[in-house]
């Protein structure tokens, strides 16, 4: 790979976790990304796709070595937008030419696409869905898992609460959206897309999004495109995932990476908000970032914590997690010390339970003097994202154009963030609802840094290194399911 690779990327939305997250791990790996000007992507009240995207997007692919595209964003105008958009199908597709354009003037250009397959959030919570959700959600929910069950084979049960209108609009969403996945398959058949991944975020084993995953699954069977064409779960991690594919690509073989686990039976379970088990999921995660499995002569080590056997959900349960280190998680560090001491690259993949790290193995981590010697962490929201997010950050490790100092400052944000934040801030003390007022909003966003502040400190050596810029957090949509906050090194003043 000679010189720096230019990426341009249209991101799912605006969130941290599709802007900061992508840059970070491109600053990781020394590539440069481009993504459009302030104003285009929008927040989560966006309603429509920004007409001057394509006119963007056509420009940068002139001077591109690849393209990754979120068809949410790109068709619909953004991840919250796709779930509420009420136009006909007739009007959504024209949008994908755009990428035909591209194509004929860039024969060679790698274009990768990724759209998220539509979840049934299993909560009454309209905040990001169709206004009928706040009363109806999750009873749609229970009707897909009844629709699901009768496409594999159960009777029939029709018998719902929900009103037949609201039933068939969302149903309609779904096959409008299903129909931009056929043809998005259909691009890459045509070479329009080198790859697409159809990302299924926020599923369950029994559920009309395992039905559509299935389907499709069964076109790139039938078209012989396994291999250009993924369905698996996922979301926000999607876009650095391809990010490590065009990195990996670029250097002219796959990344090698071996495996190491807390616990081989979790490989088998199924993931909170996943429908396949966690062994699947790392397979394909590994494909879209062009890694290699290896037993050895591997460029980096995964140590991935599994799906606990007895799981919760930092978000939803908010339990206070005070319990001393277990020792599954002094085996584990124990793993991780020896790969550390004999000199390999270790990043810590950590998806036992949802919606956050595990701060028990973080604190092991520390107290071991583990915790500054790894290459990178992540153990956010789902298995998927975790897994994406990880896995990037090991094949940034291996980019030519590798920067140290950027992948640390990945490590300590995913810590902070992940364990700081996701685990311990946002607990049930904090998850009152935010008061309209902006000062009362700002005040709030203050003490979130002071906690994170707090949480950063008792980081080891990279506490001591590392820290919120200005002490300043804040709540980007408005609400505490994600945070932003920028790192910056500290710099001791030298003593004579």
């Amino acid at each position: 790979m000679s010189g720096s690779l230019r990426i341009a990327v249209v991101p799912l939305d605006d969130r941290p976790v599709n802007t900061r997250l992508l840059s970070d791990v491109a600053a990781a790996a020394g590539v440069t990304v481009l993504t459009p000007p302030p104003g285009i992507i929008r927040g989560k009240d966006q309603t429509s796709v920004d007409p001057r995207l394509a006119d963007w997007l056509e420009h940068v692919a002139d001077d591109a070595d690849a393209l990754i595209v979120n068809l949410n964003q790109l068709v619909f105008g953004g991840y919250v937008a796709s779930r509420r958009f009420i136009e006909p199908i007739e009007q959504l597709l024209p949008r994908l030419d755009v990428l035909r354009a591209i194509r004929r003037r860039r024969p060679g250009l790698p274009i990768h696409a990724f759209v998220t397959l539509m979840r049934t959030k299993d909560v009454n919570d309209g905040s990001a869905e169709p206004a009928y959700w706040e009363q109806h959600g999750a009873d749609i929910a229970q009707h897909s898992g009844a629709a699901y069950a009768a496409e594999h084979g159960a009777p029939w049960r029709p018998e719902t609460v929900v009103p037949a209108p609201h039933l068939s609009d969302f149903y309609l969403r779904r096959l409008r959206l299903h129909a931009l996945q056929l043809s998005a398959i259909e691009a890459v058949i045509d070479g329009t897309v080198t790859q697409f991944v159809v990302a299924v975020e926020d599923s369950k084993v029994e559920s009309v999004s395992t039905s559509e995953r299935e389907w499709l699954e069964a076109w790139t069977r039938r078209l012989g495109v396994e291999d250009r064409v993924r369905c698996y779960p996922g979301a926000d991690e999607v876009a650095v995932a391809l990010l490590a594919g065009v990195i990996s690509t670029r250097r002219g073989a796959p990344t090698r990476m071996r495996l190491i686990v807390d616990d081989p039976d979790g490989l088998a379970r199924v993931a909170a908000f996943e429908d396949v088990a966690l062994s699947d999921t790392l397979a394909h995660q590994c494909r879209t970032a062009g890694i290699e499995i290896v037993d050895t002569d591997e460029d980096f080590v995964l140590a991935l914590s599994t799906p606990s056997s007895d799981p919760w959900d930092w978000y939803r349960h908010a339990r206070q997690e005070r319990r001393a280190p277990s020792s599954g998680d002094e085996a584990f560090a124990d793993a991780i010390r020896h790969e550390l001491d004999a000199g390999r690259r270790v990043v810590v993949a950590d998806v036992a339970h949802a919606n956050g790290g595990n701060p028990a193995l973080i604190r092991t981590l520390i107290d071991d003097g583990l915790l500054e010697r790894l290459s990178g962490y992540a153990g956010w929201n789902t298995a998927g994202n975790t897994l994406g997010t990880a896995l990037a950050s090991g094949v940034a490790l291996t980019a030519p154009t590798a920067d140290p100092r950027a992948q640390e400052r990945l490590l300590a944000h995913r810590i902070i963030e992940d364990v700081g934040y996701q685990s311990l801030t946002r607990r049930a003390e904090l998850s009152a609802r935010l008061a309209p007022d902006a000062a009362d909003r700002r005040t709030f966003e203050l003490g979130l840094g002071e906690e994170l502040g707090r949480f950063a400190l008792g980081l080891g050596a990279i506490g001591r290194r590392w820290r919120l810029a200005g002490g300043n957090a804040r709540l980007p949509w408005d609400r505490l399911f994600e945070v932003d906050f920028e790192l910056e090194p500290i710099i001791l003043e030298e003593t004579r």
